[in-house]
């Protein structure tokens, strides 16, 4: 079936937007300080974002010329205010087994990309292999097979990658539950798969989802998210208002030349989710990025319920709610060259909630720093700002939540956008 340009999911576009009226925030800006501040996005001319501050909107004053330019070089993120990913990639790619001019599949690679695509004909005669596709802009592209981490069909319900049956190995589950772990030597209309029982060959309609067992590599200098949860990465952004240019980077995907595919592909700001860039103090990663969190009770309780992580693929960068239940403490481990940690908290609602909420580092040697501390209480002292520089080798940070006025009840504390900054030469 020739798909000469796919059709935009709109749902996705309208969870984005449905709650967003003018005049609202409908982003975040992240400075290279972690400093970050709700803004209504507005457009982008050149190197520069047009905004409006939430407090000019709170204020009433929406309607006055209140917009400001922002230089990129000033911003490492712009974050839309909610997910930008539906767990279940039918809400993008349609009902398993109907044929139309929705995407066939959500491509994920090691760097951070994600993409709906077209799968093409697989070409045996390039080496090292790659996957053909084509993306939803209408260009063709190569991806190379090891620089892909995960390919979801409609079949699949979730986004959830494919566990295999032993480390080292990828993975393909079928629609009909089966799972077989080996080595996934192409990918195209039909999947082929190395076993120690002899090659299988199946037909991509047939697999919901698969899993290669491909190490994550580092994310490019620029990510660019679209309204419709696409993350392409980008060597460099120019254009003119209403409309950005993005040179598409060449790490992992890479335009087909030889199918008049362009290098450079147009977004109109209507379309423009957010972005991700480095930036001469380093790159933003979410707290997360080292793996799930180790959590105990605190004193005056037996137990606790586990750290509500976000789903990561539904938010940029990762930078969704974490929700603690305190008492309690958690610790995540940090990438090496983490230099700062900020992240905004929110106390549950409630007459009675009241905690005390600090963060400690540990550092390489085992000792430890207290980054930060304050009480919460119902009222208004239920949110505050955490934004502090971490101590040279700090290897993992604690969240600990102790009992406030009225003792060790369960009192639900909310991390939002917890991030850290990562220097150069960091993992």
């Amino acid at each position: 079936m020739t798909r000469p340009t796919m059709l935009i999911p709109t749902l996705v576009s309208s969870l984005l937007c449905a709650c967003v009226a003018a005049g609202q925030p409908t982003h975040a800006v992240i400075g290279p300080d972690l400093t970050r501040r709700s803004v209504e996005f507005l457009g982008f001319d050149g190197g520069r974002l047009t905004v409006r501050d939430a407090g000019e909107v709170a204020a009433g004053r929406a309607n006055l010329p209140t917009e400001r330019m922002i230089d990129l070089e000033e911003v490492v993120a712009l974050i839309p205010l909610g997910a930008i990913l539906p767990v279940d990639p039918s809400a993008v790619l349609g009902p398993a087994g109907v044929v139309d001019d929705r995407p066939d599949a959500i491509i994920e690679t090691v760097d951070g990309q994600r993409l709906w695509v077209e799968l093409l004909t697989a070409d045996a005669s390039i080496d090292p292999p790659v996957v053909r596709a084509r993306i939803s802009t209408g260009a063709v592209v190569a991806i190379a097979l090891e620089r892909v981490s995960s390919i979801y069909t409609a079949e699949s319900g979730e986004t959830r990658p494919v566990t295999p049956d032993a480390e080292g190995f990828d993975a393909v589950a079928f629609g009909n539950g089966d799972v077989v772990s080996g080595f996934v030597a192409s990918i195209g209309h039909e999947v082929v798969i190395e076993t120690d029982g002899g090659d299988i060959r199946a037909p991509i309609a047939r697999v919901a989802r698969l899993t290669l067992a491909n190490l994550p590599a580092p994310p490019a200098p620029t990510l660019i998210a679209t309204i419709d949860g696409v993350i392409m990465a980008a060597d460099a952004l120019s254009g003119s208002p209403g409309r950005m240019i993005v040179s598409l980077a060449d790490a992992s995907v890479k335009p087909l030349r030889s199918e008049g595919a362009p290098r450079e592909i147009g977004i109109s700001v209507e379309r423009l989710a957010g972005i991700v860039r480095g930036s001469s103090a380093g790159r933003l990663v979410p707290l997360g990025a080292g793996g799930p969190p180790t959590y105990e009770a605190a004193a005056g309780r037996r137990w606790t319920e586990a750290p509500v992580m976000p789903e990561g693929r539904a938010y940029l960068a990762g930078l969704g709610p974490i929700t603690l239940r305190g008492p309690m403490s958690a610790t995540w481990t940090t990438p090496e060259g983490a230099t700062r940690f900020a992240t905004e908290l929110r106390l549950d609602r409630g007459p009675w909630a009241s905690c005390e909420v600090t963060f400690v580092a540990t550092v390489a040697n085992g000792a430890e720093v207290e980054l930060w501390t304050s009480a919460l209480a119902s009222g208004s002292t239920r949110t505050a700002d955490v934004n502090v520089a971490l101590p040279r080798g700090t290897v993992s940070i604690t969240a600990r939540i102790d009992a406030g006025a009225f003792g060790p009840v369960q009192d639900g504390v909310a991390l939002e956008a917890a991030r850290l900054l990562v220097g150069d030469g960091g993992g």
